[in-house]
């Protein structure tokens, strides 16, 4: 009887200072799972918070950064401008043999600036092919909205909405008389993205 009473008495007995159980640390009341997702959270809320100040330190206007861009093209392309300032001279004197060599070019050599696809765009007009003057604005304006800003100093879009209305035109006489036309087709889907284009932009 005495050795039960005793162990009844230590079950109900309050540990005292420094006798608490080690295991009763604060980790051990998370699951592990809980743990994982906490410290995900934290990084996550982390990357959102760095994003934020970044794009806040990075922001700056829109005229400021066109200039910064155009500035930063013209030092990593420095024959550039003389290159495209003389296919539009041939352009204007219709030598077109050798403005189209010139301007395919330049497309070779600089892919990834508009101003090539636009001059293309132009010789194509200047051919009375508005379709395929159609489809190189639509390169030259994805690389470079501003050709659709009257604010800068590249704004083509006069130029592009007389583009777009006669390609409209042609294209709608094209399928009226076959509804079928694939390449038709294919180029009122560039027309349409381009009418939206220009209806969103600041020309």
């Amino acid at each position: 009887m005495s050795s039960d009473h005793n162990i009844s008495t230590d079950s109900c007995r309050i540990p005292v200072s420094g006798e608490e159980d080690v295991g009763g640390n604060w980790l051990s009341d998370f699951d592990r799972l809980d743990l994982i997702s906490l410290v995900a959270a934290v990084i996550f809320a982390g990357a959102a918070i760095f994003l934020v100040v970044v794009q806040i330190l990075t922001v700056e206007p829109e005229d400021a950064r066109a200039d910064r861009q155009a500035v930063i093209s013209s030092i990593v392309n420095p024959d550039l401008d003389k290159k495209i300032q003389l296919a539009k001279e041939l352009l204007t004197a219709g030598n077109f043999g050798k403005s189209e060599i010139l301007i395919k070019s330049l497309i070779n050599d600089f892919p990834y600036e508009g101003a090539p696809y636009m001059l293309l765009g132009d010789f194509y007009m200047r051919n009375q092919d508005p379709l395929a003057a159609l489809v190189e604005y639509r390169k030259g304006v994805d690389l470079n909205p501003d050709y659709l800003d009257k604010k800068t100093e590249v704004f083509q879009g006069k130029q592009v909405k007389v583009t777009l209305a006669e390609a409209k035109r042609m294209i709608l006489d094209g399928l009226a008389k076959n509804p079928a036309d694939a390449e038709l087709l294919n180029y009122r889907v560039v027309l349409y993205y381009m009418q939206r284009k220009v209806a969103g932009s600041c020309g």
